[in-house]
């Protein structure tokens, strides 16, 4: 036998120079790091001698493995670098960025939730077809259960529950795959809404594990609250959620409203619309073409939102409405001086001319009765001042839209009144009522709310722990913009083929179960699918109806599933 000296050493050496770049060409992943053991039997002085480093051991197992096989002890852990000194440290210590913009759905997706999701980030294939069958059962049954969504089936049942409560599932990873598609949808059109806004979720009844007060101490309401932002198109199409925020509020911190000044912003619940405004802000960095425009009410009327706009180059444009009950300044300039005064915004704007007059129909409301109410307008440049302690940050120059309701009679309790601040150019008459048309879009988040409450049931959901209700919650969100998307596509595109939302046995089981003796060979309109599918939950089309509304496509829905179903098992196809 032969007998060379440092053999060992020499050829770990060999092989260190070399895996980093065989890896690269086979893998197309270049490491930053190489591990191996050692057994305790060996003293691994070859590794040391090749520059291993000895980082540790590992724990020794004392009961056998499942096949029998015994452990033999702790062994050795030795690493050597490929990288340069400390470089790979940073590489694999630094948590991997969740980024959006990457490869929407699979090549060949099967359905729509293929499409959505296809790029979730799971790292398992039977998480993967797992997360695409309960959304597709989640979306054909919306208003039930998990027991009744599987049918009973006690596998099915179980194997969702142990979906939720996965270690590699959360609301962020589920909802990841839907905001890339959401940003594709963004892409088409010039101008994109981010309306974001805050929803309790009330559980007092079965009050799930980690949930905390939503209400004040008397109600002593039990649950989580939900802070998300909807993308809209300026036609009031939803294309899809950019952020959402999920927390229960600590016991132990109730009363911090008393010295809520005395805090950064990052410490308090107000950091959701800056959390909400950079999320928008990554949207728009993958959408150069499109004006992403963040939409708050006048609870995200709070001087660091408009500082983190204004500190944020090329970032999203912002639309916020006002809120009186702050007593916001503005900036009065003297001339000749470097110096300004205070006054009142709904002074400074008062004391402008009315620049237009608008009506709109209010519809009824609180107990009053359903008007048609005549608007001033007034518009002009301002600059908001900085709050007390914070005269540093100086001034931002805004520009101002106020619209308030005249000639009203005494029936009206609650005339209309909005003050809107932007950082939108609005010089002109157009301008100011395109700022108006913008805002008014911020219901369409109220509405999504409802679907989720109403037409999801999220508040009757029953999971016992925090993080599966969030989880669960994430799916139900993507099935309530689904629902919502689908409602307002038959008023904005109503000509369009149906077959964007539904499957192609569905809209043949709908047009035979309403118009048997009409071919199958053209999908209907939207107009004409959604109406039908609206009738299922009890619409009625009448000459002068309102369009159907989410809880009627809910029901809808609901029994689409088993006339498809049946549809389908009737043609000896599988349902």
């Amino acid at each position: 036998t032969a007998r060379v000296t440092n053999l060992a050493s020499h050829l770990l050496s060999r092989c260190a120079k070399r895996i980093a770049g065989d890896w690269q060409d086979r893998y197309n992943i270049r490491p930053a790091l190489i591990e191996t053991f050692v057994s305790g039997e060996h003293s691994g002085a070859c590794y040391q001698a090749a520059n291993w480093i000895k980082a540790g051991a590992t724990a020794s197992r004392q009961r056998p493995f499942a096949n029998g096989k015994v452990p033999d002890g702790a062994k050795a852990i030795y690493l050597f670098p490929l990288r340069g000194k400390f470089e790979w440290q940073k590489e694999l210590c630094a948590e991997p960025p969740v980024r959006l913009g990457g490869r929407r759905g699979l090549d060949n997706p099967a359905n729509w939730a293929e499409m959505e999701l296809g790029s979730a980030r799971l790292g398992n294939g039977l998480l993967r077809s797992r997360l695409f069958s309960m959304a597709m059962a989640f979306y054909r049954k919306p208003h039930s259960l998990i027991p009744e969504t599987f049918a009973g089936d006690a596998a099915g049942i179980k194997a969702a529950y142990r979906f939720l409560g996965h270690r590699s599932t959360s609301m962020d990873v589920l909802l990841t795959p839907h905001k890339e598609s959401a940003v594709a949808r963004m892409k088409e059109f010039p101008v994109a809404l981010s309306v974001q806004d805050t929803t309790v979720l009330n559980y007092a009844s079965h009050p799930p594990h980690g949930a905390g007060p939503v209400n004040t101490k008397k109600t002593k309401a039990m649950g989580f609250l939900l802070h998300d932002t909807m993308a809209f198109s300026e036609q009031g199409q939803p294309l899809g959620l950019l952020d959402a925020q999920f927390w229960a509020r600590d016991p132990e911190a109730a009363g911090q409203s008393a010295n809520r000044r005395g805090r950064d912003i990052e410490e308090k619940e107000s950091s959701k619309w800056l959390k909400s405004y950079r999320a928008a802000a990554e949207a728009q960095s993958l959408c150069p073409g499109t004006m992403v425009v963040s939409v708050g009410d006048r609870e995200a009327d709070i001087y660091e939102l408009f500082l983190e706009a204004k500190r944020t180059p090329g970032g999203p444009k912002l639309l916020v409405r006002a809120d009186k009950g702050r007593q916001r300044n503005v900036t009065k300039d003297r001339e000749g001086s470097e110096t300004y005064a205070m006054e009142r915004l709904w002074d400074r704007m008062e004391r402008r001319p009315a620049a237009a007059e608008l009506t709109v129909d209010v519809p009824p409301r609180r107990g009053e009765p359903g008007r048609r109410a005549r608007l001033e307008v007034r518009f002009g440049p301002v600059k908001l001042k900085p709050p007390k302690g914070k005269g540093d940050w100086g001034p931002i120059p805004l520009w101002a839209v106020y619209v308030k309701e005249i000639g009203c009679g005494p029936e009206v309790k609650a005339p209309l009144e909005w003050m809107l601040l932007t950082d939108v150019p609005t010089e002109t008459v157009d301008d100011a009522l395109r700022r108006i048309d913008w805002y008014k879009l911020r219901w369409g988040i109220e509405v999504y709310h409802r679907v989720l409450k109403s037409c999801c049931r999220v508040l009757d959901r029953r999971l016992g722990a925090g993080d599966r209700l969030g989880t669960c919650l994430a799916l139900d969100m993507i099935v309530g913009w689904r629902i919502f998307w689908a409602q307002m596509l038959e008023r904005e595109t109503p000509d369009r083929p149906c077959g964007v939302f539904l499957e192609p046995g569905e809209w043949a089981a709908l047009r035979a179960f309403f118009r048997p003796a009409q071919p199958l060979s053209q999908p209907p309109s939207c107009r004409d699918a959604v109406v039908m599918i609206a009738r299922l939950g009890g619409y009625i089309d009448r000459k002068n109806a309102r369009h159907p509304g989410p809880i009627h496509m809910a029901r809808g829905f609901q029994r689409l599933s088993d006339i498809a179903a049946g549809y389908a098992m009737g043609r000896g196809q599988p349902p």
